[in-house]
Protein backbone atom coordinates (compact mmCIF):
# COMPACT_ATOMS: atom_id res chain seq x y z
CA UNK A 1 0.00 0.00 0.00
CA UNK A 2 1.21 3.19 -0.96
CA UNK A 3 0.19 6.58 0.71
CA UNK A 4 -0.70 9.89 -1.33
CA UNK A 5 -0.62 13.23 -0.26
CA UNK A 6 -4.31 14.15 0.92
CA UNK A 7 -6.39 15.82 -1.53
CA UNK A 8 -6.77 19.93 -0.17
CA UNK A 9 -10.60 19.01 -1.45
CA UNK A 10 -11.02 16.81 1.22
CA UNK A 11 -9.03 18.04 3.91
CA UNK A 12 -11.64 21.24 3.16
CA UNK A 13 -14.49 19.39 3.12
CA UNK A 14 -13.46 17.84 6.55
CA UNK A 15 -12.96 21.24 8.06
CA UNK A 16 -16.01 22.47 6.95
CA UNK A 17 -17.67 18.80 8.79
CA UNK A 18 -16.04 20.47 12.04
CA UNK A 19 -19.37 22.96 11.94
CA UNK A 20 -21.85 20.21 11.33
CA UNK A 21 -24.85 20.41 13.14
CA UNK A 22 -24.46 16.67 13.98
CA UNK A 23 -21.93 15.86 16.81
CA UNK A 24 -21.38 12.66 14.71
CA UNK A 25 -19.70 14.34 12.30
CA UNK A 26 -17.69 16.89 13.45
CA UNK A 27 -16.24 13.77 15.59
CA UNK A 28 -15.37 11.91 13.05
CA UNK A 29 -14.19 14.77 11.28
CA UNK A 30 -11.50 15.76 13.83
CA UNK A 31 -10.58 11.95 13.52
CA UNK A 32 -9.90 12.10 10.47
CA UNK A 33 -7.85 15.27 10.23
CA UNK A 34 -5.48 13.64 12.71
CA UNK A 35 -5.06 10.55 10.49
CA UNK A 36 -4.61 12.53 7.78
CA UNK A 37 -1.52 14.30 8.84
CA UNK A 38 0.63 17.15 7.91
CA UNK A 39 -1.85 18.22 4.50
CA UNK A 40 -4.38 19.19 7.53
CA UNK A 41 -1.68 20.95 9.62
CA UNK A 42 -3.25 24.41 8.18
CA UNK A 43 -6.75 23.53 9.76
CA UNK A 44 -5.61 23.74 13.11
CA UNK A 45 -6.92 26.84 14.28
CA UNK A 46 -10.20 24.96 13.53
CA UNK A 47 -9.62 22.37 15.50
CA UNK A 48 -8.26 24.18 18.00
CA UNK A 49 -12.17 25.92 18.68
CA UNK A 50 -13.60 22.15 18.60
CA UNK A 51 -11.86 21.84 21.47
CA UNK A 52 -14.70 23.86 23.01
CA UNK A 53 -17.33 21.86 21.56
CA UNK A 54 -20.30 20.78 23.76
CA UNK A 55 -19.64 16.94 23.03
CA UNK A 56 -16.77 15.20 24.53
CA UNK A 57 -16.46 13.12 21.83
CA UNK A 58 -15.96 16.29 19.41
CA UNK A 59 -13.01 17.63 22.23
CA UNK A 60 -11.65 14.27 22.22
CA UNK A 61 -11.13 13.85 18.21
CA UNK A 62 -10.03 17.74 18.22
CA UNK A 63 -7.24 16.69 21.04
CA UNK A 64 -6.60 13.84 19.17
CA UNK A 65 -6.27 15.80 16.04
CA UNK A 66 -3.70 18.32 17.56
CA UNK A 67 -1.59 16.12 19.03
CA UNK A 68 -1.24 14.50 15.23
CA UNK A 69 -0.49 17.52 13.49
CA UNK A 70 1.43 19.39 15.99
CA UNK A 71 2.29 17.66 18.65
CA UNK A 72 4.86 20.01 19.89
CA UNK A 73 1.91 22.31 21.05
CA UNK A 74 0.03 21.54 24.34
Amino acid sequence: FEARPADPSVVTALADALNDADGEVRRAAGRTLGLLGPPARDVIPRLEQSLRDPETGVRRAAAFALQQLAPETE
